[in-house]
């Protein structure tokens, strides 16, 4: 259940430690004191009560230090600043703890804590997923005016608009627009962009697509009812066959 075991060297077995509860008297006495038992009854500690503000910011700092990831969830401005020191930092309803929380709750109790989660996770997953995609927009749209360039030949302005007010934009809302779990997952995503998986497959996606450009050109080239319409070399020129063509194929 994630409840920290420790070795017992003196008896040579293993043991679980309770679950304590410290008073706000009894953290002062800890504190002062120091050493390696405090981070054992912080991992042990299930209950903090009477805690004094600067208790409670020190709490969240030791939690910290031990690798500890923290929510704080505040009702008054006593937790302002442990609010402000937690990794989440959640403000309920009609209390003065509001300017130093990072979320503040319609709801007068922890009921918001699980939506926080949802939500937090859903909007780290839209920024990436819209970050992918533009990347791999951004990178097809280069590869497409390259080819288009070879042939002294560009896309228009108003094709160009068109692609990305009517098409990179609509994409780019509906994903922003993708609805959260209704319940939290056990296990979380990888919030970074540089991920294996996501490398790899964003890498195959764009072989594949660039493949498909390439092929579909050449497929183009090789038809006996192609012409190429020779241009000067000073100066590019739109609305050609092979301009359209790559325009189509965008879309």
């Amino acid at each position: 259940d994630g409840t920290p075991y420790y070795a017992a060297s003196a008896w040579g077995e293993t043991w679980e430690p309770p679950n304590y509860v410290v008073d706000g008297a009894t953290w002062q006495l800890l504190d002062e004191a120091g050493g390696s038992e405090l981070d054992r009854i912080l991992l042990a500690c299930r209950v903090y009560a009477e805690m004094k503000p600067k208790h409670k910011k020190a709490l969240v700092e030791l939690l910290h230090k031990i690798g500890s990831e923290t929510c704080m969830v505040g009702d008054g401005s006593n937790d302002n600043e442990a609010l402000r020191a937690a990794d989440v930092g959640i403000s309920l309803r009609n209390c003065e703890s509001g300017m130093a929380a990072h979320f503040h709750s319609t709801k007068n109790d922890i009921r918001s804590i699980p939506i926080i989660l949802n939500e937090g996770r859903t909007a780290l997953t839209q920024y990436l997923t819209i970050l992918m995609f533009t990347a791999c927009y951004s990178i097809l749209a280069m590869v497409a005016e390259t080819i288009m360039y070879s042939y002294l030949y560009e896309l228009s302005e108003a094709e160009w608009i068109y692609i990305d007010l009517f098409l990179v934009m609509s994409i780019d809302l509906m994903l922003g627009y993708s609805e959260s779990r209704k319940t939290i997952a056990t296990s979380r995503r990888s919030q970074s962009f540089f991920n294996t998986i996501r490398l790899v497959s964003m890498l195959c996606f764009l072989v594949v697509c660039i493949a498909v450009q390439f092929g579909l050109m050449y497929y183009l080239i090789e038809q006996p009812w192609y012409v190429h319409v020779a241009t000067s070399s000073d100066e590019l020129t739109d609305g050609s066959m092979e301009s359209t063509y790559i325009f189509l194929l965008i879309i």
